[in-house]
């Protein structure tokens, strides 16, 4: 469960109670609404959900079966109580989606470097306010001893996140008038940022008078907890002032909202049974498909342990790569790991890694391919054919060596760079096909730091061109041209001799 495993969402535990607790503080007004049998909305509802946590199953696209909550709960509401009822109980229905894992991926994956320059310029000033001499260049603060990044995991997403998670129901329950409470959540988002680099500059300053030992290890994990209070001290103390003077949030009832206050008992009456059974058999019926489904696995068309070592002048040999590790944690089926050099001193990396299906624990895209998607670019590669191809571009920058990465992904003979694109033709595959195979394909080149990174790029384009004709014949859902199935057949008979 990511509520443990993962701090992004370690406030996951509280968020189904707090939402419980907002049903709970308007229960009054539960018993003054009329229930409508209107059993095909709330139906409907549910059947959205249901689908979308079936595709998304398929697909292995948290966010769909992340959003897919909010549909199948307002589907259920509106069954136990009557669309009516969502009029009142909408927020904290949208509200469970603070416990879903959804939000690095669907919104704060893309703030987490405009944050973290952001907390270093505050951080630096600050310093240098309080009088350590401290210098910033980009991410980093270089202090008379030390040098402090501010690292993504320190960017201050995570405590954006649980401030406003935190800000909706103060807003809710103890102030009225959107305007307020909107000024309020704007207020919690400027708390949480500045606050990160106040956490920034706290860090600096201990390290500087050498007090409290390593930067990461539990004094590091206090000094955050030290700066959250603060920020909810201050979000606490908003909702206190914003609040003096003005009505409760707990307005009387509207009356558009109960309809008639004083007769609920022909309302009970209209309940119908058998929609909550009707219920329980589609939720059975999903549950079952889940469970028992199983994709059938789409072999390799040859093994990739004859993918040819020679090719248009570039030789290969084994080697290791770092990006191995990340798919054997996700149950690759198929690796292919090999260096490729020329006379003249060219080299690429090749890596391939090929799952015959994808499940919930075999991904092609999974938590670790994050890293590579961080700040690339798309580049366009004109193949032998005179087709174009659209590859990703990650430009990675570090201590006396560069790394440049060109990859792609192979989705049942489908080139795609994105991730979301990946796993909705999965899903498309999963669905019509009955089969969601995929790979990726990872060409790397480590450069000298005074290396020209397009010089390298233009390398391993070759080296795109002239072996892509060869992976065609070994990815399912690709057709080769008879020309280059003979030369294939050519080649791979010489290396057998």
């Amino acid at each position: 469960m990511q509520w443990r495993s993962n701090v992004m969402y370690s406030h996951g535990f509280l968020i189904p109670l707090i939402s419980l607790y907002l049903v709970w503080a308007r229960r009054d007004r539960l018993a003054q609404i009329d229930y409508l049998p209107r059993n095909g909305l709330a139906f409907a509802a549910l059947g959205v959900g249901i689908g979308m946590v079936l595709i998304g199953h398929v697909a292995g696209v948290q966010i769909i079966q992340g959003f897919s909550l909010i549909f199948t709960v307002a589907g259920i509401v509106g069954l136990l109580f009557g669309v009516s009822s969502l009029k009142l109980f909408w927020l904290p229905i949208v509200y469970l989606l603070f416990m879903i894992p959804i939000w690095e991926e669907a919104v704060t994956g893309h703030f987490h470097l405009p944050l973290q320059k952001f907390s270093a310029v505050n951080g630096n000033v600050i310093l240098n306010l309080v009088g350590i001499p401290a210098h910033r260049e980009g991410l980093y603060i270089a202090l008379p001893e030390t040098v402090l990044e501010v690292a993504r995991a320190c960017s201050g997403v995570n405590h954006l996140i649980a401030v406003i998670a935190i800000g909706i129901p103060l807003a809710y329950l103890f102030l009225s008038g959107w305007s307020r409470r909107i000024l309020l959540i704007l207020i919690a988002i400027v708390i949480a940022i500045l606050s990160n680099g106040l956490r920034v500059a706290l860090i600096g300053i201990l390290s500087y008078l050498n007090i409290g030992g390593p930067l990461h290890g539990p004094f590091h994990i206090l000094q955050g907890l030290f700066v959250s209070i603060v920020g909810y001290v201050a979000l606490i103390l908003s909702t206190w002032a914003l609040s003096a003077g003005s009505p409760s949030a707990r307005n009387p009832v509207d009356k558009k909202e109960t309809g008639r206050s004083g007769d609920t008992g022909g309302a009970q009456k209209n309940r119908k049974p058998h929609a909550l059974f009707s219920a329980i058999i589609l939720f059975a019926a999903a549950g079952s498909y889940i469970h028992f489904h199983s994709f059938s696995p789409a072999p390799l068309k040859n093994s990739l342990d004859l993918f040819p070592r020679e090719i248009g002048g570039w030789t290969g040999s084994p080697a290791d790569s770092r990006f191995s590790g990340w798919f054997k944690e996700a149950n690759v089926d198929h690796e292919l790991i090999r260096v490729y050099r020329t006379g003249g001193e060219k080299r690429v990396e090749l890596y391939i890694a090929y799952f015959e299906y994808q499940d919930s624990t075999k991904k092609v895209i999974n938590y670790r391919t994050e890293e590579i998607h961080q700040n690339l670019s798309v580049i366009k590669v004109n193949l032998e054919s005179g087709e174009g191809m659209e590859i990703n571009r990650l430009f990675q920058r570090g201590k006396g060596k560069n790394n440049l990465v060109l990859f792609w992904y192979d989705i049942n003979g489908r080139i795609v760079t994105g991730r979301l694109a990946a796993k909705l033709y999965r899903a498309w595959d999963g669905l019509v096909r009955g089969r969601t195979n995929g790979a990726i394909i990872i060409l790397s080149s480590d450069l000298a730091s005074d290396e020209n990174p397009n010089e390298a790029e233009e390398q391993i384009k070759e080296f795109i061109r002239t072996t892509y004709p060869f992976f065609l014949d070994y990815l399912p859902g690709h057709k080769m041209g008879s020309n280059k199935k003979e030369a294939l057949i050519g080649l791979l008979g010489r290396e057998e001799e």
